[in-house]
């Protein structure tokens, strides 16, 4: 194995072991914080199973050179990716000022700092290389690894759709009204959708930090301000 190939798992195991740390001590800081998701349940169970899975996941889309960790070609690009992530940011701050979504959508600090970047790693995991590596699998099992390409760009279309249906029918704990669904559904696809362009083209590190961007400002920013604006 190439040197640089090693270094790529590496980080990605040392981002999946920073993950673990983050959210133990989330959990340590308050027992409540993931208990919209997960109930009282210790989150660590939860959070290591799923590292271990993005582990696998990545090393086998790796493996099969349909993806890769990060790349170090012509990432001239990212800094736009980066920007436009925190577009998606803003619209979904203005969504929020117009229909006012519930009180509490956001964790607030200090646990938001620990917290955002492990559920993070946790949707990238669930809602991105989950999907698109059983539909790949399945895709190439039947048709082999003829017009893969165009299965790739098919399949990117297809996954990003899987977060913004999440986010609708789970992820709010109050029925919205159908144009606020409309719009965050919207906004949440095509930011999806740029993400998984992103993984395409320059890897997980980067697609991971665009989801970082854009919690930092909506949910640990915006979230801490919007207590005082809107309530």
């Amino acid at each position: 194995m190439p040197p640089e190939e090693r270094l790529q798992y590496f980080v990605f195991i040392g981002i999946s072991l920073t993950i673990v740390g983050l959210t133990g001590a989330a959990y340590s800081l308050d027992r409540l914080t993931f208990e919209q998701f997960i109930g009282d349940m210790n989150p660590l169970g939860p959070m290591i199973l799923i590292v271990i899975l993005g582990i696998a996941l990545m090393l086998y889309l790796d493996s099969r050179g349909w993806f890769s960790i990060w790349t170090k070609e012509d990432v001239k690009g990212v800094p736009f990716w980066l920007a436009l992530a925190a577009v998606f940011a803003l619209i979904t701050v203005l969504i929020d000022i117009k229909f006012v979504l519930p009180e509490d959508i956001n964790v607030p600090l200090p646990e938001s700092l620990l917290y955002y970047p492990s559920m993070g790693f946790a949707a990238e995991v669930l809602f991105h290389l989950l999907p698109i590596t059983l539909i790949l699998f399945a895709l190439t099992s039947h048709f082999g690894d003829k017009g893969l390409k165009k299965n790739t760009w098919v399949c990117i279309l297809a996954v990003a759709i899987v977060e913004p249906l999440f986010q609708i029918v789970v992820g709010v704990s109050e029925p919205q009204p159908l144009w606020t669904s409309v719009f965050l559904g919207l906004n949440l696809y095509f930011f999806s959708l740029s993400q998984l362009i992103v993984f395409k083209r320059y890897g997980f590190v980067w697609m991971y930090g665009m989801r970082l961007v854009y919690y930092v400002l909506w949910h640990i920013v915006w979230g801490y301000y919007r207590l005082d604006i809107l309530f």
